[in-house]
């Protein structure tokens, strides 16, 4: 029989677990390191740890490049290399909202956080001043024979007006324009608030970027400004959509763009008033789990969003490709900060790390990664002669250190109950294909590839030349 040729579709390669699925272009940018310390992660250092024995619930950075870290119940802001503590809030756990305003008038900016229930304030015009709960500026709800003010959810800030969604009401409310302007005047006055319009939906989360989106559990509303100083949106009801969101932890931004969990556990993306489902029906299964954080994170000089799972490791997903990927190594990774130009910095729940954009291991520890390829033709026996790997490197290997661009194959041929020994070659240029021979008879055919580079390395293509014998 005439020698034949395999080709891999490395959209079905799995690393570590069966149910680890990687798409052909993120198969080695997205790998997932086998080194549990996540200074190794993508080539990740240390930025700046916190001696405190509660954990790291949020981190945000201002437009100065002050960071302030929410831990337990306190916030700390970090600046220059010194940590300063900046007070105490009610809360202990939960999601934390950050947003930042400036006042066009003196050029101040305020930082603005809730926690789920209560709302508070942070002066940039002293770096040193304590937080304010301003919950009581929150505006009333509820009927005539009851009335509390209200808890905000979540918030968000557009074009200089503080905007939020209310644990205990079914508006949602936008402040005075330009709320950090202390003139004696309500922070919400009493007509800033709006209903839905599509359904009696009452709205969990409202995020603004190119244009104020209003996440129900059954529909999306899109709201764009009026220019009026009071009724200052009026809904575009040729936008509003009949999905909605179970999961508003699942809202997280990427440029202008929103990327949200639907109803249906499909992932949805909001741009400039359209809605789009970006998701593959195969990935409903990964979403089924309760999501109680998402963010943006910028790793292998790609853009990422990170949703974190209830009872499951976090899903990593690619708002360019749409493609996403299971990865444990963020099961500790609680929240990312803006540094250096990108979301380049993430944090744990007990340090900050910032994300080296061009290394990608540590100059002593090698990202280890490794695949396997499905088992082949499991009730024939064939001959493999040989197996061709085509690959691209970036940046160029360093020659002066060969055995940290390795990469490392054996095959199986009898689906993982025995394995050859591992054949190695050093990655020496910035492409190439590597041709490894006589691997012989085998029945269920199957190969493991372990890499331990520093590089960005991407597999291109993986064939086997081959015999099929008779049964």
């Amino acid at each position: 029989m005439p020698l034949q040729r395999y080709e891999y579709d490395l959209s079905k390669f799995v690393l570590n677990r069966t149910d680890v699925r990687y798409a052909y272009d993120t198969l080695l940018d997205n790998m997932v390191p086998q080194n549990a310390d996540l200074a190794s992660l993508w080539g990740s250092r240390e930025y700046a740890k916190l001696n405190k024995q509660a954990s790291i619930r949020a981190v945000f950075t201002d437009s100065k490049g002050t960071h302030y870290v929410v831990v337990g119940n306190e916030i700390t802001s970090y600046a220059n290399g010194r940590w300063e503590a900046r007070g105490t809030i009610v809360t202990d756990s939960g999601n934390i909202t950050f947003v930042e305003s400036q006042n066009p008038t003196d050029i101040m900016t305020f930082i603005y956080f809730c926690d789920g229930a209560y709302l508070y304030r942070l002066n940039r015009g002293n770096p040193i001043a304590l937080v304010e709960n301003i919950s009581g500026q929150l505006p009333d709800v509820g009927t005539i024979n009851h009335i509390e003010k209200a808890q905000a959810t979540f918030i968000s800030y557009y074009q200089h007006r503080l905007i939020l969604t209310c644990g205990n009401s079914d508006k949602w409310f936008y402040s005075k324009l330009n709320p950090d302007n202390d003139d004696g005047t309500p922070l919400f006055p009493t007509l800033n608030f709006n209903f839905s319009e599509t359904q009696a939906d009452p709205p969990s989360r409202v995020i603004a970027t190119d244009l104020v989106y209003v996440l129900g559990e059954r529909t999306v509303e899109v709201w764009q400004p009026t220019g009026n100083f009071e009724n200052a949106f009026t809904s575009n009801t040729a936008s509003n959509f009949l999905i909605g969101t179970s999961e508003p932890y699942s809202v997280a931004t990427y440029l202008n763009k929103v990327f949200f969990v639907g109803t249906d556990k499909g992932i949805y993306l909001l741009n400039s008033g359209s809605l789009q489902k970006v998701s593959n029906p195969g990935y409903d299964f990964y979403l089924q789990p309760r999501i109680y954080g998402a963010f943006p994170i910028y790793i292998n000089y790609q853009r990422h969003i990170v949703f974190k799972r209830q009872g499951a490791y976090p899903l990593l997903f690619n708002p360019e490709t749409f493609y996403m990927v299971e990865s444990s190594n963020f099961e500790r990774v609680v929240d990312s900060f803006w540094l250096a130009g990108e979301f380049n910095g993430f944090a744990t729940t007990e340090k900050l790390y910032q994300t080296d954009s061009v290394s990608f291991g540590m100059e002593n520890m090698p990202m280890r990664r490794k695949i396997k390829t499905p088992i082949l033709w499991p009730d024939n026996k064939i001959i493999i002669q040989s197996m061709e790997l085509q690959y691209a490197c970036d940046p160029l290997p360093d020659a002066s250190r060969p055995d940290n661009y390795a990469v490392f194959v054996r095959m199986s041929h009898d689906g993982g109950l025995h394995k050859s020994e591992w054949r190695k070659f050093a990655v020496s240029k910035n492409q190439g294909i590597k041709k490894f021979y006589g691997w012989g008879m085998a029945h269920n055919p199957q190969f493991e590839i372990k890499i331990s580079i520093h590089s960005k390395l991407l597999i291109k293509r993986l064939a086997i030349f081959y015999k099929l014998l008779e049964k």
